[in-house]
């Protein structure tokens, strides 16, 4: 049996009032510590403000329709968003596979040569696809001040998926309330690492089979063996490879890269 004395009692019964009434301020001040906490960026994201919350969910939408439009494009540029002229390959008509037109499909089979881009080639054309278009992510409202900071990013190649960070610096301001948010994030799921390896074993076993003939079964295989179909065309001396992803879906259609050829 515990017996406690009138003083122990005493001091648990102090230090239950005390926590007590600390529970009942941190519930009182909850709304003002976040704020201040947004303010010094001791949260994340804990104490952005529902307009905030809105422009950045706008922002980031935008940025997806931007990063997958730069997607198209270099799937029908061979891998570029910005050509060079010098490994571009134009035509005075435009011919057309499905949707994807074969003006200005890079050459990255040219002469025994492979210039499949690499990896990080292929980053830096897109980030900066996506710097130049992102002002068009720039909206006004009505009700509320938006200040847009300028904005920089990072794209990552991967098997399996793109990542993209977007680092900016928006304000937000609704009457004298001010917020904001500093970043933003994405993932796509475009095979874009896989389908640029697999243009590259293609081109490297032309090189080794034949560098004046097509060797359509190591193209079909290797296509094949990465999930992929291949659609084969030939236009004027050249010849066009274009890898068909149907695990790689932009804009709700199956990811298409293109290859011109020159022999």
């Amino acid at each position: 049996m515990i017996i406690m004395k009138k003083a122990q009692v005493t001091i648990l019964v102090i230090i239950g009032l005390i926590l007590v009434a600390l529970i009942s301020l941190s519930f009182a001040f909850k709304e003002s510590i976040l704020e201040q906490a947004g303010k010094f960026e001791l949260t994340k994201g804990l104490a952005m403000s529902t307009e905030a919350r809105r422009v950045q969910s706008d922002m980031k939408g935008c940025v997806k329709d931007v990063t997958e439009l730069g997607l198209v494009v270099m799937g029908l540029q061979g891998g570029y968003t910005a050509m060079n002229p010098r490994i571009q390959y134009t035509t005075e008509t435009q011919t057309f596979l499905n949707y994807v037109p074969y003006e200005g499909t890079a050459y990255l089979y040219f002469k025994g040569q492979n210039l499949v881009p690499t990896k990080e080639v292929m980053e830096k054309q897109l980030a900066n696809f996506i710097t130049t278009y992102m002002t068009a992510c720039e909206k006004e409202y009505t009700d509320l001040e938006v200040t847009y900071g300028k904005a920089s990013n990072v794209v990552g190649i991967q098997k399996e998926k793109i990542t993209l960070a977007v680092n900016t610096d928006v304000k937000v301001k609704k009457g004298t309330a001010e917020n904001g948010f500093k970043k933003i994030t994405l993932e796509l799921p475009v095979r874009l690492g896989t389908i640029q390896n697999v243009a590259d074993q293609i081109i490297d076993k032309q090189i080794k089979v034949s560098e004046d003939e097509l060797c359509v079964s190591c193209i079909a295989r290797i296509a094949s063996e990465n999930g992929m179909t291949v659609d084969i065309n030939k236009l004027g001396d050249n010849i066009f490879y274009s890898l068909n992803d149907e695990r790689s879906k932009v804009v709700g259609y199956e990811y298409t890269f293109t290859i011109a050829n020159k022999f």
